[in-house]
């Protein structure tokens, strides 16, 4: 059976994690010797182990992060007010104010008291 690249190369990862692991464990070994003059009590399965859980917090980290640059983009591509954009009447009516003109306020302006009118004074 003949050996592929990318074969060699997953042999050469296993080969540098456990190359890793073991040189990390020896450092941590060696500096409770020189502190606390006594032996480190870890396994290789308890190293193991931390190393699972600080991937798996790299992990949460990452995918929390994915979360909120998903939630942030939503937020803005759906929720974000376009006011003012686009020319709008509302109802067959001009939404801009201005002021009254002589028009507008003509059935407005009658000579005598009216019930439910304002008494315009004229020139």
């Amino acid at each position: 059976m003949t050996t592929t690249a990318s074969d060699n190369l997953l042999a050469a990862a296993v080969i540098a994690v456990a190359a890793l692991t073991v040189a990390v464990w020896c450092g941590a070994a060696l500096a409770v010797a020189i502190t606390e003059r006594e032996l480190l009590h870890a396994t290789a399965v308890s190293s193991t182990a931390a190393r699972r859980r600080r991937l798996l917090a790299v992990h949460d980290l990452v995918s929390g992060c994915i979360q909120v640059v998903r939630r942030v983009w939503l937020w803005l591509r759906f929720s974000a007010p376009k006011v003012g954009l686009e020319r709008r009447e509302r109802l067959g009516v001009d939404p801009r104010s201005r002021m009254a003109t002589l028009r507008d306020v003509a059935p407005l302006i009658v000579r005598e008291q009216t019930r439910g009118r304002f008494a315009l004074p004229s020139r």
